[in-house]
């Protein structure tokens, strides 16, 4: 019975570090299904949109579940927070001098939560996950509120975690 139980518990932590939705649909299709459960969720509140370009599909399992896991981050931060009317998701590979990366970016239109009585959310839980994801991408990470309004999120790392 332990036994077992440990198995249903590995196979619970496997999936949560790499969704099987990756695996079934690929990373592209698997963010745009992300994107359109958000978008039957805030039922013409806001609407949220997703843009890929180059070779994004190409990463490797173990970045493409960091990919996914982040985008569904932000999301959520911006579906309980932002208070947008949209929200829009960007994910490419570019050359940048002599090697490939990988850009994502996730932007609101919104005004954010009312900060009294609440902790500020630059100190939040899920960015601090977030953070540890790119590093270890050996990324660079940044958000805050944006200079004509909203929020934003951007994250780059080189594309040579792509391949098998």
């Amino acid at each position: 019975k332990m036994a077992s139980g440990l198995m249903i518990a590995l196979r619970r932590t496997l999936t949560y570090l790499r969704p099987q939705e990756i695996d079934d649909l690929g990373l592209v299709q698997s963010l745009k299904a992300l994107v359109e459960e958000h978008n039957q969720s805030a039922a013409g509140r806001t609407a949220y949109s997703i843009e890929t370009i180059g070779e994004v599909e190409q990463l490797r399992a173990e970045t493409s579940a960091h990919v996914y896991r982040l985008v569904q981050e932000a999301l959520t931060n911006a579906s309980k927070h932002a208070n947008a009317r949209n929200v829009r998701v960007s994910l490419s590979q570019h050359a940048d001098r002599d090697q490939d990366r990988i850009r994502l970016s996730v932007v609101d239109d919104g005004t954010g939560p009312s900060a009294i009585g609440k902790p500020p959310l630059l100190a939040g839980a899920g960015l601090i996950g977030m953070r540890e994801r790119v590093a270890a991408l050996s990324g660079k990470f940044t958000a805050g509120p944006l200079p004509n309004g909203g929020f934003g999120l951007q994250v780059e790392f080189p594309a040579s975690q792509q391949g098998a």
